[in-house]
């Protein structure tokens, strides 16, 4: 059971984050990416981070789902 609670609990902290990374907060990005990164692709820089934090909030969503799908049907 515990288990399940932390898989939620991480694909919702990667759903927000993911979130905030696609709507532009570039302040999620470490100090180091800020620097090599120019300044005109940080935002596509901070999108493609939200693409990857959603990837990995829906791959622990769908092991948490396989889990309780395994739990249910026996």
């Amino acid at each position: 059971m515990m288990k399940n609670i932390s898989y939620l609990l991480i694909s919702i902290t990667c759903f927000v984050f993911a979130y905030a990374h696609f709507k532009g907060n570039v302040s999620l990005v470490h100090s180091y990416h800020k620097r090599k990164i120019e300044q005109e692709n940080l935002m596509s820089y901070s999108k493609t981070m939200g693409v990857g934090m959603l990837m990995c909030g829906l791959g622990c969503l769908m092991n948490l789902l396989a889990r309780l799908l395994r739990f249910c049907v026996g």
